[in-house]
C-alpha cells in the first residue's frame, strides 16, 4: 500500500508497495456421461438393390445403396459446443438363404465416444473397447423383388411347325436370361401333351445358353422353362412347336373297283326316292406300309373324287364316298394313306358305278330340295334335324350331316313346309362377353346386328330385355342347364328370314340355305374359327396362402394387381371339398357384386361359379373398371376340414363356367390364380361388414381374433341406441355371429 500514487520518495510515509497475485480456475464442460440416447439414431430400413457394395479401402464397410448418406447416420441432438463427440461404425453382412425377397442383412453397429480428453489415434478407434462409451445396432435388409425374365428362340416362331427331313428331329433352342441381380438356377421340361419327354435342372450365372434335345419324333410339344434368381424370385417362359416328320408312308392300291347302286327310301315314306352306293377308302387298299416304324394297323385312309377341287390334299376328305345316279360310269378316285406321324401319300384308281336295277330311271319323276345350314359367317352347323311337313300332314325328319348339308327327294308338284331344328348344349359359346354386348345394345352404345338381336331374344318375345340377361346369366353360372322356353338354336331362311319355309308346288330341284343362330351367343364365337381375339396377358387374381386347419374359419380376400379396364369376367372356382367348405361370400362394394353373380348350387361338390360385368353408368364404364392392386374385390368365407395348404386345394378352371375376362377392346384374357405368401389372412382384431346389408330377417357379423379370448360384441342403431350385447369365449381366427331381426326389434 502507498499513500501516494505514483510512489514519491520525498513523502514522509513513502514505501514500495507489494503486488499479490491469485489464480482462479473455472472448468466449463458436461457433467453427464455420453450415451446413445443423446443421438438421433437412424431407423432399421429395407432397401431395394441387387447386392452389397463394399468400400474400396478394404475396411469392410458397406457403401453404395446402403451408404449412411442414404440409410442415415446418428446425429448428436444436444446443443453443446464444449463436447467433442466421436461417431464410428462397423458393418457385418449376412447372406439370407431361402428367403422370399430379402437377399442380405447388414448389421451396422454405431459406436459413440467422448473426445474432450483428446481424439484417439487411428481410423478404427472403436476396435479399442476402452474408447467406446456406448453403441447401438441398425438393421438394413437388402431385397430384390423383381422376377427374372427369359426368352426361348427356336427354329420357328412360337406355335410353328418344324419340317423334319426324316422321322426324328434334333431340336436346338437359344435361351436368353435377364435379371438385374443375377440368376441362381434354371430348370426345363419338354412335354408332349401330358407326357414329360425330357427334363433337367442346373445352376447358372450366364445370360444365355443353348439347349439341345435329340431324336424327337413327330408331334406337338411344349418346352417350359423356369428360372430362379439369387433372391428366390421365379420367372418362366414357354415355347410351343410341332414336329412334322418328313418320311411318307408307301401307298399300294387295287387297280379298280365296281359299285352297284341300290334303291333307298330317304324320307322313310315307303317309296324309293334315291339310288346310292357307299364305297369305303379301305376297299382300295392293297398292302400300304407305314413310315418311321409305325404299325401298318395305325394307318388312316381317305378317299375323294378327282374333280379338280382341292385334289392335292386329304383335308376335308372322308373315309367313304356316296355315289348315285350322277356318278354312273367310270370315275377316277384318289385314295390317301395317312401315317400316324402326319405325313401322307396317295394312289389313283378307277371306280365303275353301275345301275343294273334301273333305279335311276324310276327316279326321273322325283325332284330334290337341298341346302346347307350355316352361321352368319358361313361356318357349317352339323347335327341339326330338318323337318319336312307334306300336304297330307305327314312329317319326315332328315338329319343334316357334319357339314351342315341336307337334302329331300320328293315327288314333283308336292306342297311342303321345311323347318330346321337343333337343341342341346345350350351353354356352348355363351359367356359374360355376350352380357356386356347386350347391355351396350340396350343403352344405345353399340347396336347389335340382325342375328345378334335374334340371339339375344332368349324367350323369343320379340324384344330384348333384362329378363333375357337374367336367363343367360343363370345358364353361364350353371344354375340352369338349358333355356326354359327355347331350343339352343334357331334357323332362318337366308332370303326371307322365315323360321318355316312354305313351297306350294315343287316342280324343279330347289336349293334352300338356312342361317343358324346360337341362342345367347350374340358375338357368334361358338365356332373356334370365329373366336374373339385373345390377349396373352392373363388377369391374375391373388389370394393369400394359408395352411388350413380342421374346424377353423378363414376369410380369403380376392385382389388383382392388373385389374385394368376390365369390362367383365367369368370362371369356375374349383376346390377339393374334402379339405375345405365354402360358408359364404362377402360381396364387397368394389364391383357391385351380389348373389346374382355367383352360382353356389354345386358348392358342396367343390365348385363355385361367378360371372360379372360392369354396369354402365352413362359413359363411366365404357372402357371398363380399374382397381387398386390392394383393393378387395370379394371375399370367400371358408372352413377347413382337413389340414392342407390352400394352394393345393383351390384353383380357377373351365370345368363349368369358362375362365376368361374381357378388356376395354373386348379382347378375351385368360384368368389365373396366384397365392401370395406375403399376405397374411388376418392380422390383429378385425370387424367386417355384416351380410346381407341391409337385411330383414337376419344378418351375419364376421370378426377375426388374433388368439382365443373372451369377446364382447356390442350392436347399436344409427342413433347410438344400444340394441344387443353378445358375449362369449371364441377361438383364434375368423368367427361369425348370426343376429336375427327379432333379437334387435329392428331391421336395416
Amino acid at each position: 500500500m502507498s499513500q501516494s500514487c505514483p510512489a514519491n520518495p520525498d513523502h514522509a510515509s513513502w514505501f514500495i508497495p507489494d503486488t499479490i497475485t491469485r489464480i482462479q480456475q473455472i472448468w466449463v464442460g458436461n457433467n453427464c456421461t455420453l450415451t446413445k440416447y443423446m443421438f438421433d439414431i437412424p431407423a432399421d430400413t429395407i432397401i431395394d438393390a441387387c447386392g452389397v457394395t463394399y468400400s474400396p479401402d478394404f475396411s469392410g464397410l458397406v457403401t453404395g445403396e446402403a451408404d449412411p448418406s442414404i440409410t442415415g447416420s446418428p446425429e448428436y441432438v444436444f446443443d453443446d459446443d464444449c463436447r467433442l463427440v466421436g461417431i464410428g461404425r462397423n458393418d457385418k453382412v449376412f447372406k439370407i438363404v431361402g428367403g422370399d425377397e430379402a437377399c442380405y442383412k447388414i448389421l451396422r453397429t454405431w459406436y459413440f465416444a467422448d473426445w474432450c480428453g483428446g481424439k484417439p489415434a487411428g481410423a478404427y478407434w472403436w476396435q479399442d473397447q476402452s474408447s467406446i462409451i456406448d453403441s447401438c445396432v441398425q438393421t438394413i435388409v437388402v431385397r430384390d423383388t423383381v422376377a427374372p425374365a427369359c426368352l426361348i428362340t427356336g427354329p420357328v416362331e412360337d406355335g410353328g411347325t418344324i419340317a423334319a427331313a426324316g422321322c426324328e428331329y434334333n431340336l436346338s433352342v437359344e435361351i436368353d436370361f435377364a435379371d438385374a441381380c443375377g440368376l441362381l438356377s434354371y430348370s426345363y421340361e419338354l412335354r408332349m401333351g401330358s407326357i414329360v419327354v425330357e427334363h433337367g435342372e442346373e445352376e447358372t450365372e450366364v445370360e444365355s445358353l443353348t439347349l439341345t434335345m435329340a431324336n424327337l419324333s413327330g408331334g406337338t410339344y411344349q418346352l417350359r422353362l423356369r428360372i430362379v434368381d439369387g433372391c428366390q424370385n421365379e420367372g418362366s417362359c414357354v415355347y410351343n412347336f410341332t414336329i412334322e416328320a418328313g418320311k411318307k408312308p408307301t401307298p399300294v392300291c387295287v387297280t379298280a373297283l365296281t359299285a352297284e347302286l341300290a334303291g333307298v327310301d330317304m324320307n322313310q315314306d315307303g317309296t324309293t326316292d334315291a339310288a346310292l352306293a357307299i364305297v369305303w377308302a379301305k376297299e382300295f387298299n392293297s398292302s400300304s406300309t407305314a413310315a418311321c416304324g409305325s404299325d401298318n394297323s395305325e394307318l388312316d385312309y381317305r378317299i375323294e373324287m378327282l374333280d379338280g377341287i382341292e385334289d392335292g390334299t386329304y383335308l376335308g376328305d372322308t373315309s367313304y364316298l356316296e355315289v348315285g345316279c350322277a356318278n354312273l360310269g367310270t370315275q377316277m378316285v384318289r385314295m390317301w394313306v395317312i401315317d400316324p406321324s402326319g405325313t401322307s401319300d396317295y394312289c389313283d384308281v378307277a371306280l365303275t358305278v353301275q345301275d343294273n336295277e334301273l333305279v335311276c330311271d324310276e327316279l326321273s319323276n322325283n325332284t330334290l330340295v337341298h341346302g346347307q345350314l350355316h352361321t352368319e359367317w358361313g361356318v357349317a352347323i352339323g347335327g341339326a334335324s330338318v323337318h319336312l311337313l307334306q300336304s297330307d300332314q305327314s312329317e319326315v325328319v332328315i338329319a343334316g350331316d357334319v357339314d351342315g348339308q341336307y337334302g329331300f327327294i320328293t315327288k314333283k308338284g308336292s306342297e311342303i313346309e321345311i323347318k330346321p331344328m337343333k337343341d342341346g348344349d345350350d351353354q356352348a359359346g355363351v359367356s359374360t362377353a355376350d352380357l356386356i354386348l347386350i347391355q351396350k345394345h340396350l343403352l344405345g352404345k353399340e347396336e347389335l346386328g340382325l342375328y345378334g338381336r335374334l340371339a339375344a331374344d332368349v324367350n323369343e318375345d320379340g324384344r330384348i330385355s333384362a329378363l333375357d340377361l337374367v336367363t343367360i346369366r343363370k345358364l353361364i353360372l350353371g344354375i340352369t342347364h338349358e333355356y326354359p322356353s327355347s331350343d339352343s338354336w334357331r334357323f332362318y331362311d337366308q332370303e326371307s328370314q322365315q323360321r318355316t319355309y312354305h313351297i306350294p308346288s315343287l316342280e324343279e330341284p330347289m336349293e334352300l340355305d338356312w342361317v343358324g343362330v346360337k341362342i345367347g351367343d350374340v358375338n357368334q364365337d361358338y365356332d373356334p374359327d370365329q373366336a374373339m381375339p385373345r390377349s396373352g396377358e392373363p388377369l391374375v387374381f391373388e389370394v393369400p396362402e394359408v395352411e388350413l386347419e380342421a374346424g377353423r374359419r378363414y376369410r380369403i380376400s380376392f385382389t388383382a394387381a392388373n385389374f385394368e379396364q376390365i369390362q367383365g369376367y367369368q370362371y369356375t372356382l374349383a376346390y377339393d371339398a374334402r379339405f375345405m367348405k365354402v360358408m359364404g361370400i362377402d360381396y364387397g362394394d368394389t364391383l357391385g357384386l351380389s348373389e346374382a353373380n355367383f352360382g353356389l348350387d354345386l358348392s358342396e361338390t367343390g365348385m363355385v361359379t361367378t360371372s360379372w360385368h360392369a354396369l354402365e353408368k352413362g359413359s363411366a364404364y365404357t372402357k371398363g373398371i380399374t382397381t387398386d392392386k390392394k383393393e378387395v374385390l370379394y371375399s370367400l368365407v371358408i372352413e377347413g376340414k382337413e389340414r392342407a395348404y390352400l394352394s393345393d386345394v383351390l384353383t380357377i378352371n373351365n370345368r363349368l363356367t369358362r375362365a376368361e375376362a374381357y378388356n376395354a377392346e373386348m379382347e378375351v384374357k385368360p384368368i389365373s390364380l396366384s397365392f401370395s405368401r406375403d399376405r397374411i389372412v388376418e392380422e390383429g382384431f378385425a370387424l367386417y361388414q355384416n351380410r346381407p346389408n341391409p337385411f330383414r330377417m337376419e344378418t351375419v357379423i364376421g370378426f377375426y381374433l388374433p388368439e382365443a379370448m373372451d369377446t364382447r360384441l356390442t350392436i347399436y342403431d344409427a342413433t347410438g341406441k344400444l340394441l344387443k350385447v353378445i358375449e362369449g369365449n371364441y377361438s383364434k381366427g375368423y368367427q361369425e355371429e348370426v343376429v336375427r331381426q327379432q333379437d334387435l326389434n329392428t331391421h336395416g
